[in-house]
């Protein structure tokens, strides 16, 4: 366990270049911890459960509204989007 650990947040429009930096903070030290955002969108071609994203279903993205679930979350074209609390903490 890191006795004192850094948190990053990495923040932008949509295909700004996220992902980029994200991959190469990854290569210059991979102890690097990235969360997995949940969204209520359509998986694409390609993506997989669980590693590019959670995908979930609206009324579930709601629910955890409700409980306060989320760090944050938005609503980005029509879709919901957001960082689960948990996540933070486990790896904090």
């Amino acid at each position: 366990m890191i006795s004192n650990p850094l948190l990053i947040v990495i923040s932008g429009p949509s295909g700004v270049g996220k992902d980029t930096v994200i991959t190469a903070i990854k290569k210059l030290n991979n102890s690097i911890y990235h969360t997995i955002t949940s969204t209520t969108r359509t998986k694409r071609q390609g993506e997989t459960d669980g590693i590019d994203y959670h995908f979930i279903a609206q009324d579930e993205f709601k629910l955890m509204i409700d409980h306060g679930d989320f760090l944050e979350w938005a609503k980005v074209y029509g879709n919901l989007y957001g960082t689960p609390k948990d996540q933070i903490r486990h790896t904090l």
